[in-house]
């Protein structure tokens, strides 16, 4: 709707310039994503959000909980094809929690930019668990971006020991990290089934989804 001012115009003046109200915004939704569908996403962190400060026993019970969902899954299947019968619940997905965010801007090809408004911490430690699943060449066909208003693109470089004691935000990433690699490395077979689990995008059943 626009609204044109026209009282106290003589027949010289120029005509007033039309005030358009803007567009209402867009109505929350609440959808859920698979980490596939994320993988083609940029999202662009604020400047009022904090650092990154998640700690090591965190990001191990990330891990934990990815691994004990794809042993659920290893139990399903054995019981389906007559193995070792195991009682296990049946989920249907691993869910992260919510992730909320803002539209932002679109590229020339239509890839919307995501303005994070809850989540940097979750999703964060899954990039830096896909740089490390990707570190050992398994199938991470992309990596989505993440920018940070404040803070330079290196930001997300954390396993260069040289930063670590550059700032808090570092030395958080950097611990993260060797937290990941520490990780997988007791649990020697569990990088291919997590990327599985993490990237399927044709599993209605196990794959992880925000």
């Amino acid at each position: 709707m626009a609204r044109h001012l026209k009282r106290g115009m003589d027949a010289g003046d120029d005509p007033v310039p039309a005030m358009t109200e803007a567009p209402p915004p867009p109505e929350p939704t609440l959808e859920l994503r698979s980490i596939d569908w994320l993988l083609d996403q940029s999202f662009w962190i604020p400047s009022y959000q904090r650092g990154y400060r998640w700690s090591p026993r965190q990001v191990t019970e990330l891990l934990d909980d990815l691994n004990q969902f794809r042993l659920a899954e290893e139990a399903i299947k054995a019981d389906r094809t007559g193995g070792p019968r195991v009682t296990a619940p049946r989920p249907r997905f691993y869910c992260l929690q919510p992730v909320v965010v803002l539209p932002r801007n679109r590229d020339a090809c239509g890839r919307w930019t995501w303005e994070l408004i809850d989540g940097q911490q979750r999703l964060t430690t899954l990039r830096l668990i896909l740089q490390f699943l990707a570190s050992q060449h398994l199938q991470v066909r992309a990596i989505y971006g993440l920018t940070c208003e404040t803070r330079q693109p290196a930001y997300l470089h954390a396993g260069d020991p040289a930063r670590r004691w550059d700032d808090p935000d570092s030395h958080y990433l950097y611990a993260a990290d060797q937290a990941i690699g520490d990780w997988f490395r007791r649990h020697p077979t569990a990088a291919h089934p997590i990327s599985r689990l993490l990237l399927d995008p044709a599993s209605d059943d196990f794959n992880t989804r925000v």
